[in-house]
């Protein structure tokens, strides 16, 4: 907290933030997403991509992200009547692969379907080791187990090992935890870069499909970006996706979306969860 800024405060606030997001990324690692909901992600990824359909989020985790890096598995930038989503470029940025700090090769930013906007990082977003704490863009590389990090073809090199990499990293992912204080998100170029982005194609966008998002009141942020970002856009074109069984929760929700977005309404609203929301909404692929 604020008042807590006594001498030697920072470390012991740098080694709780340390060991929540160890905490954190432990538990993210043990998610195990079951088959009949891997089926539904799957064709909401294919859908986005297909569609060109952006995604802002707060998520950490990589499972979309895996899922839509399935729906081409494109490695290079190919045929662009062809979409298709990769992490070189689909984030927003040009978020080069980690096995770039073993190897030598030309990599280009992808230019993708759609981008997948994390506002608050990601787990699989690393930091070459030895880097300031304030991250420069080009410092900043996506590492991941499902995603082949091959040699270039035909140069005889061999592939690099993932051991060999993590060792040129820094060991946290680069992410703003979920505390109270996120000033973290206005020091890191990269999230202000990001949160750009999001308010560019929130600006641009025709429709919004917010999911599973609770709209709380105290990330004033998040509230003002989507806010100013869709000023314009009428009403009926903003759909909400929740879970809520209870009547009293779905008027809240209800009322709090209205209060930033003007007369939603109520055949916008679906509270029988994302699940259900894709089998109703989503053509298969």
């Amino acid at each position: 907290m604020p008042y807590d800024a006594y001498e030697g405060s920072e470390a012991e606030i740098a080694a709780l933030a340390s060991e929540l997001r160890r905490v954190f990324k432990a538990r993210l690692s043990q998610v195990v997403v079951p088959a009949r909901l891997k089926r539904l992600l799957i064709r909401f990824a294919t859908h986005l991509v297909n569609t060109c359909s952006h995604v802002v989020t707060f998520n950490y985790d990589d499972v979309l992200d895996r899922c839509l890096w399935d729906v081409r598995r494109l490695l290079t930038v190919g045929d662009p009547l062809i979409p298709y989503w990769h992490p070189d470029g689909g984030y927003g940025f040009f978020c080069r692969p980690a096995s770039l700090t073993v190897e030598e090769r030309l990599v280009f930013m992808d230019q993708t379907a759609m981008h997948l906007l994390k506002l608050h990082g990601s787990i699989n977003w690393r930091v070459r080791r030895g880097t300031a704490t304030i991250a420069p863009l080009d410092s900043i590389m996506h590492f991941e187990h499902w995603l082949s990090q091959e040699a270039e073809p035909g140069s005889g090199a061999p592939t690099p090992s993932q051991a060999d990499i993590g060792l040129h990293l820094h060991p946290e992912p680069l992410w703003v935890p979920p505390v109270l204080l996120k000033s973290a998100v206005a020091e890191q170029p990269v999230l202000g870069l990001v949160w750009h982005r999001a308010f560019e194609v929130l600006r641009a966008a025709q429709q919004v499909i917010f999911v599973g998002y609770s709209f709380p009141i105290t990330d004033i942020a998040a509230r003002t970006l989507f806010e100013e970002a869709l000023e314009d856009l009428p009403p009926t074109n903003i759909t909400v996706v929740s879970l809520a069984e209870d009547t009293a929760i779905r008027e809240r929700i209800v009322a709090t979306y209205r209060q930033s977005f003007g007369d939603i309404p109520d055949t916008q609203f679906h509270f029988n969860g994302a699940a259900e929301w894709v089998r109703k909404s989503i053509p298969r692929g």
